[in-house]
């Protein structure tokens, strides 16, 4: 779910999507985090126990007065308890005056991933101009992040996983289409079963008991 619209480069129309804007004003603020409050309390309520839930949240605005990773950091510690599995951590993408203001480079957004998890406990999903399997690995093995969440790379490399694996020397499962282009040894992937399945066979064996 994105909480908290980072940027619209692309749609998500699958996804459960709640765009709210920060103004500033404590009450105006205090209203739009109940109101993300209310909205994951009722997607938790409805979707799979077991199925985990994550929110996009722009960590800051990267204006002064606007929302900032302090509110970040509260947001998620309430978020949490309500059933919050991850929250990813953007940034920016409200007002095009901030837009020179974001100091983009590798690694830029890790620090709001870092932060919220040391403070709230929540795990996090680093995004954000990361783009190589040492990036990745480093942000992972040094607890800035417990996810790495990629965008622009996965565009221009779609594979970028499987590739990563082969050189990393993990034998990655891969799609029972592609076995001939895979590695000799390559397991195929097990078909993921569908939400919907999975609401099926929860309703199921919530009546069988």
């Amino acid at each position: 779910m994105r909480a908290v619209n980072a940027h619209s480069g692309l749609s998500e129309p699958e996804l459960p999507t709640l765009l709210l804007e920060f103004h500033g004003a404590p009450a105006a603020v205090d209203e739009e985090v109940e109101c993300v409050r209310e909205v994951v309390s009722a997607i938790r309520g409805v979707i799979p126990k077991g199925m985990p839930l994550f929110i996009r949240i722009s960590a800051t605005d990267w204006i002064e007065g606007g929302w900032d990773i302090e509110q970040s950091i509260a947001l998620a510690g309430q978020l949490g308890p309500l059933g919050v599995d991850l929250v990813d951590c953007s940034s920016g993408g409200i007002s095009p005056a901030a837009n020179a203001k974001i100091p983009v480079a590798p690694n830029y957004q890790v620090p709001f991933a870092e932060e919220i998890r040391g403070e709230t406990g929540i795990l996090t999903g680093a995004i954000g101009m990361i783009t190589s399997m040492n990036q990745a690995d480093t942000i992972l093995r040094e607890g800035r992040a417990d996810v790495i969440l990629m965008a622009r790379e996965f565009l221009r490399e779609p594979y970028w996983p499987l590739h990563a694996a082969h050189v990393e020397g993990f034998q990655a499962s891969w799609p029972a289409q592609y076995l001939r282009a895979a590695p000799q040894g390559t397991p195929a992937r097990e078909p993921m079963e569908s939400p919907e399945s999975a609401r099926r066979a929860s309703v199921r064996t919530s009546a069988a008991e």
